[in-house]
């Protein structure tokens, strides 16, 4: 009677402990802040009439899933591609557009912050996963990410210190979740000689990563 207690009690908790490994939280890969690991300047001050650093106070989000058996994301209260994704393996990265082609985030002006990105999905190997990536810990400095150098920047162009609207885009890749930030900004200077129509750029930043 012990015997068959114990063996009861033990398939109990390595039922409990499979249980837990999907429910416990994924490790952050891309750790410390964006700005430091950009090397970014961070310090307050004013070039050529622009306020720095650059913050932006609304965003535009885009999902893109990879290697998925199912998937559904809800954020701001809406749900994305849940007819498009769910049941059905989505393409993996290699068959599909590279991430510096990815086109401008289509869920525009949504403002910081209305809570965190609810994630459902089902990766390659069966697996069902679930979690939140919050948003309002991940960009809490409000930092607009960009590549421009201060006097690159066109004199006035952002002189309450807010950038135009960045894009972020969440990435779902089997186990792996990204979060990305690109920001169009203003150049002075043609970045393609010879096209006036070229004074920008828009550089796509890792943010954080996630394994699950």
């Amino acid at each position: 009677m012990a015997m068959r207690l114990h063996t009861s009690m033990l398939l109990l908790v390595v039922a409990l402990l499979a249980g837990c490994a999907t429910a416990m939280p994924a490790s952050l890969q891309a750790s410390g802040l964006v700005a430091d690991r950009l090397q970014m300047d961070t310090r307050p001050r004013v070039v050529d009439g622009n306020p720095l650093p650059l913050r932006f106070v609304r965003h535009d989000f885009a999902v893109h899933v990879y290697d998925t058996l199912a998937f559904y994301v809800e954020y701001n209260g809406d749900g994305f591609f849940a007819s498009n994704y769910r049941n059905t393996r989505s393409p993996s990265y290699a068959d599909s557009i590279p991430r510096e082609r990815w086109p401008t985030a289509g869920y525009s002006s949504v403002a910081n912050w209305p809570g965190p990105v609810k994630l459902r999905w089902t990766s390659l190997d069966g697996v069902e996963h679930t979690a939140e990536i919050d948003f309002p810990r991940i960009f809490a400095d409000g930092l607009t990410l960009h590549a421009v150098p201060d006097n690159e920047l066109p004199a006035g162009m952002y002189r309450q210190g807010i950038s135009t609207d960045p894009e972020i885009h969440l990435e779902v890749d089997n186990r792996t979740v990204r979060v990305y930030q690109r920001a169009r900004m203003s150049t002075r200077t043609e970045q393609v000689p010879g096209n006036r129509y070229t004074r920008n750029r828009s550089d796509l930043f890792l943010v954080a990563e996630y394994q699950y």
